[in-house]
C-alpha cells in the first residue's frame, strides 16, 4: 500500500465507520437520567472474531452503492484494490474503557456498504448505511457523538489509537438531519512520531440513510495544514453524498 497504514479501526468495522436504536435495554455509556438514554440492545455486540451478515436487500444495496464516492470523486490519483470493498451489517461503539466494540446492525437493517481508496498522500473510507427507520439511524449517530464526548482517547486496537480526539465543526453541511465530525492524530506502537498521521472522520444522517466518511494522512507537512486539508476534503466528500440523497428523494 502507497498511502498511510490502516489500521483495524472504526471505520473499517462501522461500516458505516467509522460507528444504533433508541428502544428496547441498555443505554450508551455516560448517558442515563441527567441526558437523553439511547438504547443500544438491539445492537448485539459482536465477538472479536465474529463476522456480521452481509447486507440483504439489493434496492437498498444500489442506493448505497450511488451514494458512496467513487476515486473520481476523491480526486486525483486515488485507486482501490479488491479488497476494499466493505459489505456488513455492523456498526461500532465505544465500551467504559473507550475501547471500540464491533456492534451487529438490528436485524432487518437493509444494507450497509463501504469502500477504502487511496492515494499517494491520503487514504479515505465513504459508507452508507440503509436503515429500517431513522431511529435506528439515530443511535448509529449517537454512539459515535457518544465516543466522541467521553474518548479523547479510543483504543482501535492492540497497537493503535486515536488520540487528541475532538468534535470539529465541519460547513456546507445543512442538507443533513444531524452531523457529527471529529479529528485527531493516529498513533500505532512502537512506532516513532515521524510516523503520526492525522484523521478526519465525519458521520451525517438524512431520514434513515447514514453517510459516512473516513480520512487520514501523514503530518509530513505540519499538524495544522494537513488537518484543515482533511477536513476540507470531508466536508466536499459528505456534502456530495448528502445530495445524491436527495436526488434519491431521501
Amino acid at each position: 500500500m502507497r498511502g498511510p497504514r490502516t489500521f483495524p479501526g472504526r471505520a473499517a468495522i462501522a461500516v458505516a465507520a467509522l460507528l444504533p436504536l433508541f428502544a428496547l435495554t441498555g443505554c450508551l455509556p455516560g448517558d442515563g437520567p441527567a441526558g437523553k438514554a439511547v438504547d443500544a440492545g438491539t445492537f448485539r455486540v459482536l465477538d472479536d472474531s465474529e463476522q456480521a451478515p452481509a447486507s440483504r436487500d439489493e434496492d437498498a444495496k444500489q442506493l448505497a452503492d450511488y451514494v458512496m464516492l467513487t476515486a473520481n470523486d476523491w480526486g486525483t490519483g486515488y485507486d482501490s484494490g479488491v479488497d476494499d470493498n466493505l459489505d456488513a451489517l455492523q456498526t461500532t461503539s465505544f465500551d467504559a474503557d473507550c475501547r471500540l466494540v464491533g456492534r451487529e446492525l438490528p436485524k432487518g437493517t437493509p444494507a450497509s456498504l463501504g469502500h477504502w481508496y487511496e492515494s499517494e498522500e491520503t487514504r479515505t473510507y465513504s459508507a452508507v448505511t440503509v436503515h429500517q427507520g431513522s431511529v435506528s439511524a439515530r443511535t448509529q449517530i449517537a454512539f459515535q457523538r457518544d465516543g466522541v464526548r467521553r474518548c479523547p482517547v479510543q483504543h482501535m486496537g492492540d497497537d493503535s489509537r486515536l488520540e487528541g480526539v475532538a468534535a470539529v465543526a465541519l460547513p456546507g453541511l445543512d442538507r443533513a438531519d444531524e452531523v457529527v465530525a471529529d479529528h485527531g492524530r493516529v498513533v500505532y506502537d512502537g512506532e516513532d512520531s515521524e510516523d503520526v498521521q492525522r484523521y478526519v472522520s465525519a458521520i451525517a444522517r438524512k431520514g434513515s440513510v447514514v453517510a459516512e466518511v473516513f480520512l487520514l494522512a501523514y503530518a509530513h507537512d505540519g499538524d495544522d495544514v494537513v488537518d484543515q486539508r482533511l477536513r476540507d476534503q470531508a466536508a466536499r466528500a459528505v456534502k456530495l453524498m448528502l445530495e445524491r440523497l436527495d436526488e434519491h428523494g431521501r
